[in-house]
């Protein structure tokens, strides 16, 4: 992959928006709503009108009102272009000399505006803690499944990217043609996924905004190295970026096999990955605040990743899943510690007699921490089990604690003060010993680290 211009218009890429209609009043008190578009070097005013079409006039024939309010939108305009360049160019100075020239940037507007838009929308979207928790999701056994020809444009942009296929909600781009039944495999692992994430009443909105023609974003590399080339990080099996909403995975993490002249689904592989990360790309933007980002994000992931499905039926009662969740994570010899260790397996292979540090500590810790790959393996299997206590396990079946821990972070409670929401009104130690308890009786036994 010698030309990086595919790599950024995968991190960047166009999004246009305006402000909302205005009351402008001219020098003889009439009213108009519309949009401010331009004020030229010579005040001529440009407006576009409710009905699609512009307008303009001299900026003399406004009232002094709407003079001043025109000229505050032109510093507007002037200081948001300000921003946008001094990006490119920070863009620009990044890959200066790697094959990306200053025009091809010029063509390219974060996701930041993207990004700040559907946060308002989803916000909007009311929470569902009060739902019923489900015992049982059956999940739809067809989806409308499209291959996808890019514009001579956006094909110029992503060279050799260029297979694009979507299902209702999602959309993959390849560098390698797919075969049919792998598609389906794919596009029916996305939406199942959603699916689930939907279902739970732990208010994960993404997953239930059904805009027209939005679609998930998700890039399979056919080579490791594409992947790390992408910025992938070291050791991982598969990455969600949140700033660019997108999810990079290579194909030797989503159980997928070279047969011959094409690449195929091994019903042998493990695609857990790939479910992973979805549930990444479906979770809350405040759920990755500090207090959440790692055992509560990780957990999450790891916890819909590890749900079985026996035809087209996902259990999440108790008694069913408590056996399959300390299987995921206890079973079998001790692989590599890294996270990648378990995309040739599946669980995390951790026994039955773990070692953890105080409660508060480990949630708390820098995911830099979380993830090292010394310790990554072991955390994101501790971080499933403590996250089915609060699921399944904890002493308000109704997951009163989590809910809370949850609605804190959503109105900007972090760390410390955030977790207080978790232990509603348990001491760490307290806390710490419930979930001991209760997991021993599964035949996991923790215990504490000595400091």
């Amino acid at each position: 992959m010698t030309d990086l211009i595919r790599t950024i218009t995968l991190i960047l890429f166009s999004f246009s928006g305006g402000l909302s209609g205005e009351t402008w009043v001219s020098s003889e008190q009439k009213k108009l709503e519309a949009t401010f578009v331009e004020l030229s070097a010579t005040e001529n005013l440009t407006l576009l009108r409710e009905n699609g079409q512009e307008t303009s006039f001299h900026l003399s024939r406004l009232s002094n009102e709407s003079q001043h309010l025109a000229k505050i939108r032109a510093l507007e305009k002037k200081e948001n272009e300000a921003r946008k360049l001094l990006e490119k160019r920070r863009y620009f100075e990044a890959f200066k000399g790697r094959g990306v020239s200053e025009k091809d940037l010029e063509n390219i507007i974060t996701v930041r505006e993207r990004q700040e838009k559907l946060e308002k929308i989803f916000s909007k979207i009311p929470d569902n803690f009060e739902a019923r928790w489900p015992d049982r999701i059956t999940l739809k056994k067809d989806y409308q499944i499209s291959t996808q020809q890019p514009s001579p444009q956006r094909k110029e942009e992503m060279r050799s990217y260029i297979h694009v296929y979507e299902s209702d909600h999602f959309r993959f781009e390849c560098d390698r043609a797919l075969t049919p039944y792998l598609v389906k495999k794919f596009c029916h692992l996305f939406e199942t996924t959603l699916q689930i994430c939907k279902a739970l009443p732990l208010s994960l909105k993404k997953s239930q905004y059904q805009e027209k023609g939005y679609k998930h974003r998700v890039i399979l590399t056919e080579s490791d190295s594409d992947y790390y080339e992408f910025g992938g990080p070291p050791y991982t099996a598969g990455a969600y970026f949140p700033a660019q909403d997108l999810i990079i995975i290579p194909f030797s993490s989503l159980g997928v096999k070279y047969s011959g002249k094409k690449f195929t689904y091994d019903r042998k592989g493990d695609n857990k990955t790939l479910i992973h990360e979805i549930v990444h790309q479906l979770t809350e933007k405040t759920y990755f605040s500090h207090g959440g980002m790692g055992w509560f994000t990780e957990g999450l992931a790891e916890y819909v990743a590890a749900i079985p499905q026996q035809n087209h039926v996902i259990r999440l009662d108790t008694d069913f899943l408590t056996k399959h969740v300390k299987s995921y994570v206890c079973d079998g010899p001790s692989s590599s510690p890294s996270r990648r260790s378990h995309k040739h397996h599946v669980g995390r292979r951790l026994g039955t007699n773990i070692k953890v540090s105080s409660f508060q500590s480990f949630a708390l810790q820098p995911y830099s921490s979380f993830s090292h790959p010394e310790d990554g393996n072991k955390n994101y299997g501790v971080s499933l089990l403590y996250i089915y206590h609060f699921l399944h396990l904890d002493r308000d079946r109704n997951r009163k604690p989590l809910k809370q821990f949850l609605l804190a972070l959503k109105t900007g409670k972090t760390g410390e003060k955030a977790l207080e929401a978790l232990y509603d009104g348990r001491s760490e130690k307290e806390l710490q010993k419930e979930i001991f308890t209760q997991w021993r009786k599964y035949g996991v036994n923790f215990s504490l680290e000595r400091p």
